[in-house]
């Protein structure tokens, strides 16, 4: 995504929560479609020349003759982020790694939960 971003490439994304982090616009850098949209990608193969600018009402509307209706059929909602204290070294299986005492680590909620009960450390 980063590099796509990097050399002005449009990005169609689904509502991660990193977007924001990486200064994702949506309609200046691409758009976002729910995760539960029903979207045939082998359209994206027949897709038109589109030029990309800033505010361009044009290209908007090729993308969203494009993509059809993207309105979700649910409400997205990110889980909360915590911060986590590791009080206990261990290998964490999601972050591909060993975590040391005394790191701190933005999780979810329901992960530091998990990591709290299992004894390795505490929400802050």
């Amino acid at each position: 995504m980063v590099e796509a971003l990097v050399n002005g490439t449009a990005l169609i994304t689904t509502p991660i929560d990193v977007l924001p982090e990486i200064g994702f616009k949506e309609g200046e850098h691409g758009y976002i479609v729910p995760f539960d949209m029903d979207f045939d990608v082998k359209k994206l193969l027949k897709m038109p020349d589109v030029k990309y600018k800033h505010n361009n009402m044009e290209s908007v509307k090729q993308w969203r003759t494009l993509l059809g209706n993207t309105k979700p059929k649910h409400a997205y909602k990110p889980q909360e982020k915590v911060s986590f204290k590791i009080t206990k070294r261990y290998k964490d299986i999601q972050l591909n790694r060993v975590v040391n005492a005394d790191e701190v680590i933005r999780i979810s909620k329901s992960r530091a939960d998990s990591l709290h009960n299992a004894g390795v450390g505490t929400i802050v």
